[in-house]
């Protein structure tokens, strides 16, 4: 009898695992579709196929489910993000480009994640205790991401810039790939995200070029 103990909760914490993914993958979706406000409980349980009272149990209130929807979202979408490109003969702009489009090409194929962040900040606001979390996670991702293209882009270029310079050129790079993501969003058709990634990248580097004390 004592063999048999284990397995069956080794079973139930499966299932348990299981029923915690469902929900989480059903939230995310709705989230990233309705914003936080349109997204209710038995709408999670509709898409889930799982009961209220199971969303309950494993996250404790709406707000709960929030915050592990922006955790595990942002997990993923960290995962799917380029690594930084092997060096090579290729130059550091040649690999910023290279990560650019993978990243363009990652925002393509799973979008739900960026989608999900903006639609709870513009809903919520920083301010609002349950989206303060998701929001700064999704800010630090951008910054972390377009610090390391920024990076890539002057290490083997002529061109010294200033700790502050370079902060001052990642947020342009993250503020222009979320807005490309979004007018994406809109008119796929006619904003290409690839290359208006390509284009960030050939702006970076000319306004580095600028910034650059030399250059005055």
């Amino acid at each position: 009898m004592t063999s048999k103990s284990p397995t069956r909760l080794n079973l139930r914490q499966q299932q348990g695992a299981e029923s915690r993914t469902r929900i989480l993958e059903a939230a995310h979706k709705l989230m990233a579709e309705r914003g936080f406000t349109g997204t209710s409980i038995s709408a999670v349980s509709r898409r889930s196929g799982l009961p209220a009272s199971s969303i309950y149990w494993h996250f404790g209130s709406k707000e709960g489910l929030l915050a592990s929807v922006a955790q595990d979202g942002a997990e993923r979408f960290l995962r799917g993000l380029p690594q930084q490109p092997p060096k090579g003969k290729a130059s550091g702009a040649d690999r910023a480009q290279t990560a650019l489009a993978t990243a363009a090409a990652h925002l393509e194929a799973d979008p739900e994640f960026l989608r999900f962040f903006m639609l709870i900040a513009l809903e919520r606001g920083p301010s609002d205790e349950a989206s303060a979390e998701p929001i700064r996670r999704g800010h630090d991702l951008a910054f972390f991401s377009m610090r390391r293209i920024v990076e890539l882009t002057l290490e083997d270029a002529d061109i010294n810039l200033a700790p502050s310079a370079v902060d001052e050129l990642t947020r342009f790079g993250a503020a222009a790939g979320e807005g490309g993501f979004l007018a994406h969003q809109i008119n796929p058709d006619g904003v290409k995200l690839r290359r208006h990634f390509e284009l960030i990248g050939l702006a970076i580097r000319a306004l580095a070029t600028q910034m650059d004390p030399k250059a005055h």
